[in-house]
């Protein structure tokens, strides 16, 4: 029992970056009514920039605080430059094509890191605490719990920015019908670009904490936008704090799905795991979410 509490632990560290994901695809919707599937390539960005500017890949070495505010900068302005160039052409366009243009962002993105930094995953400089701390007689890291409670701050701190501030109110209003907003003297694009920016901001600064936690790759981090999708479709893509949980919630259910395939009762092919599984389980979760 406690090697099950541990792995669902240690799964929090995923799952907070799966929550984070899964909240920057609930603002997308809210503030242009897109899907945002480049959300996972967005963390992915921050994680390499970050990676850069603390090991001086490009110019001389930053401090961490320096390094965080820089590309928390980059992410602002990778928000302000997606907004003008794939969504704010296609505010008329239908569902498909504003899909189409965030899966071609996410390729885009995705090319380009490859293209500079390369294929092989790299280890980020950790920003959180290396210390460790006994949970029910389980040792777990500080920086799993750490990188779950900001991912909780977070998320609280946007649902109420939504319930109870003006910017949240003319947000719903937006969503709900554009031609009102206009009439009520709302500018919807206005709205989309502070959402996406928000957006892009929030997941940058948790891919920052969580890339000595989970790795920088170019070519499993963008693909957390699936369990996210899951995690933002429980929450009917309107409710900030259920994507939270359900992504957090996910998190740790992969993590005891990979404890669960060591043990001796588990199916074996020829003695080795079925690859897959994971990804099986991500999409029967998207099947009972549509339903």
């Amino acid at each position: 029992m406690d090697t099950v509490f541990l792995f669902a632990l240690l799964g929090l560290g995923t799952g907070a970056l799966i929550a984070m994901i899964a909240v920057g695809v609930v603002l997308s919707w809210r503030g242009s009514g897109t899907i945002n599937i480049a959300a996972g390539a967005v963390v992915m960005v921050a994680g390499y920039l970050f990676w850069s500017l603390r090991t001086g890949f490009f110019a001389p070495a930053l401090t961490t605080p320096a390094a965080i505010v820089v590309t928390l900068l980059a992410m602002a302005l990778l928000a302000v430059m997606v907004e003008f160039a794939a969504v704010k052409p296609l505010r008329s366009a239908s569902p498909l094509a504003k899909l189409v243009a965030s899966i071609g962002v996410l390729l885009l993105l995705q090319a380009v890191v490859q293209l500079v930094f390369g294929t092989a995953p790299l280890n980020s400089p950790a920003v959180l605490t290396d210390s460790v701390v006994e949970v029910g007689g389980v040792t777990v890291p500080v920086a799993q719990l750490i990188l779950a409670a900001v991912v909780v701050l977070i998320s609280t701190a946007l649902a109420a920015l939504y319930r109870f501030t003006r910017f949240g109110i003319a947000t719903r209003a937006a969503s709900e019908s554009e031609r009102s907003a206009v009439l009520a003297g709302l500018s919807p694009s206005s709205i989309s670009l502070a959402n996406s920016v928000l957006a892009y901001v929030t997941a940058g600064f948790v891919g920052i904490l969580a890339a000595s936690i989970v790795g920088v790759s170019a070519s499993t981090l963008p693909l957390l936008v699936i369990p996210a999708l899951a995690a933002a479709l429980f929450a009917g893509f309107s409710s900030i704090g259920i994507a939270c949980a359900a992504g957090l919630l996910i998190g740790m259910a992969e993590s005891l799905l990979s404890y669960a395939s060591t043990m001796a009762w588990f199916p074996t092919q020829d003695g080795i795991t079925p690859p897959g599984l994971q990804q099986l389980a991500e999409f029967l979760l998207i099947v009972i979410a549509l339903w």
